[in-house]
């Protein structure tokens, strides 16, 4: 166990630092870690406190609070997948990291869509962004095999573990369904009795999360310090320069000062500490002179299916293991990926399921439909463990009115205003059809268990982009106009993809910092 309290600075205070990072999770940690490496000095700023995975409860959205949600004419609460701590999200995540294709980095045909979502190209080249992919993916542990489909995804990365036999049947199915099927890229290191951890905290840093690969280095080997515990408040500015950044500790309102400040507080957070941040040349928040800051909120749509092999087989293997994104277009039309999730269905999915379609179905509502469904469900449990479980990830597209707001009346001090399109719904319903036709004669049952937004995955809500009055960030993600901020988290998304952010996160956040350690006469370390 780290001994958290050793990398606590004093009077972090008394120091200017070096760089200063708002927020530990994917992207500040490789960031922090990078330039740390590179004799930088680095503080990290975080607002959770370090979890110790012995003692947590093993669920996900147990490290935040609520998130208030306006959809459309009403209001609703949920408890986010969203970590809030020393490795932020990732402690809890699934471990897919997976490359955006060249495909994701080019402008989307939005013809016909009113209104049009935002642009959706990215200001820099895919081929300048391939290195580190393959740096990130070394530096995650990244295991898997090639995506048949994509002729860029060529990173040697570690072997998988054995297919079970029943994976290898369904694996077999896809291919022969023209789904060009393979091993998803995941971050684990399968070591012996390895329980893959998805969903929750690892105690034996087999997965491969942000505190485990790259905080903990930065604070060991690299001399970084972290304070959590510390809730940023704002950004405060002079002449184009952020000289601190203001915030609490407990009872204790502090002035930290770095030459360098990097928000990577997270799509919903990071536009709210930009919005918050008020100064004479910045009336409506830091870089939000064309209102643009937290607009573009894109999730993507996360449709569980159950999928049974034609002959019962045994499963006994691991649950990550296959991914296509033969689907990504369809048509000319984004549509997205499909991966594998947990090794068997519970028949609790199941009972849950049937009961939601019922009562969709009916007029009323039948007292303790649960009881008799899930009795059903159990009786035949060994039909229903046989399946595998699968999502599907179906882009969403940047629109203007879907934004992140601050909030003070919100548990988080936000509120996410967010419409489906009717053209989000569409292709969401075409990826359905999609998957059943081609699977067939597998059985196929999605799952639709409530909301299929995937509140895991936010992005966008400061687009990078070579234009200031259509983006927030410039292409080196340096908020335009002020010579030394910056933001590395998944807001400066133009586009969401049909995939995992993670990777891409890391990537760009090794990226930024090797531009950042460039300005400062230091030589590039990342690719």
């Amino acid at each position: 166990m780290l001994d958290w309290k050793l990398y606590s600075p004093e009077d972090p205070e008394s120091r200017l630092w070096d760089v200063v990072v708002v927020g530990a999770g994917m992207g500040g940690s490789v960031l922090g870690w990078s330039l740390a490496r590179q004799n930088l000095s680095v503080l990290f700023l975080e607002r959770g406190l370090p979890v110790n995975p012995f003692s947590a409860a093993p669920r996900l959205g147990y490290l935040n609070k609520k998130l208030t949600v306006l959809r459309g004419d009403r209001s609703v609460e949920l408890d986010p997948y969203l970590g809030n701590g020393p490795g932020g999200s990732t402690l809890m995540y699934g471990a897919a990291l997976e490359r955006f294709r060249r495909e994701d980095f080019k402008e989307t045909d939005y013809e016909g869509l009113q209104p049009a979502p935002m642009p959706s190209d990215w200001p820099i080249a895919y081929d300048d962004f391939i290195p580190y992919y393959q740096a990130a993916e070394e530096l995650f542990r990244v295991c898997g095999t090639a995506d048949p489909r994509d002729p860029d995804d060529n990173s040697p990365m570690r072997r998988p573990p054995p297919l079970s036999e029943r994976d290898q049947h369904l694996f077999d199915a896809f291919e022969a369904a023209g789904l060009a099927p393979y091993r998803l890229h995941v971050g684990i290191d399968y070591k012996p009795g390895c329980a893959e951890c998805l969903g929750i905290l690892c105690p034996r840093d087999c997965k491969s999360d942000a505190m485990s690969r790259v905080l903990k280095p930065a604070l060991v080997d690299h001399h970084a310090n972290l304070l959590s515990g510390f809730e940023v408040e704002s950004l405060e500015e002079t002449e184009g320069q952020i000289k601190a950044v203001v915030g609490k500790l407990g009872a204790h309102q502090l002035r930290i000062r770095g030459r360098i400040i990097v928000l990577a507080a997270g799509a919903l957070q990071t536009p709210v500490i930009l919005r918050n941040s008020i100064s004479e040349r910045y009336p409506r928040g830091i870089g939000n002179d064309f209102d643009l800051v937290g607009r573009g909120l894109m999730f993507h749509i996360s449709e569980m299916f159950a999928l049974w092999p034609t002959r019962k087989l045994p499963s006994i293997g691991s649950a990550r293991a296959i991914s296509s994104r033969a689907l990504n277009v369809v048509d000319g039309r984004k549509i997205g990926g499909i991966q594998s999730m947990v090794a068997t269905v519970h028949p609790f999915h199941v009972s849950t399921v049937a009961k939601e379609v019922i009562e969709r179905k009916l007029p009323f509502k039948i007292p303790f439909l649960r009881l008799p469904l899930t009795a059903a469900a159990v009786l035949s449990a060994s039909f229903i463990r046989r399946a595998a479980l699968f999502s599907t990830l179906v882009e969403d597209f940047p629109y203007h009115d879907n934004r992140v707001v601050p909030d003070q009346q919100a548990p988080s001090g936000f509120s996410i205003v967010y419409v489906n399109s009717k053209e989000l719904d569409a292709r969401a319903s075409t990826m359905r059809k999609l998957v059943k036709s081609r699977l067939a004669p597998h059985r196929v049952l999605f799952l639709p268990l409530g909301d299929n937004l995937n509140y895991g995955h936010p992005s966008g809500t400061c687009r990078f982009g070579k234009e200031p009055d259509r983006s927030v960030l410039s292409p080196e993600n340096q908020v335009h106009g002020v010579a030394n901020l910056y933001v590395v988290d998944s807001s400066f998304f133009p586009s969401s993809a049909g995939i995992n952010p993670s990777l891409t996160i890391a990537a760009n956040a090794l990226r930024v910092a090797d531009i950042i350690a460039q300005r400062n006469h230091h030589p590039p370390a990342a690719a």
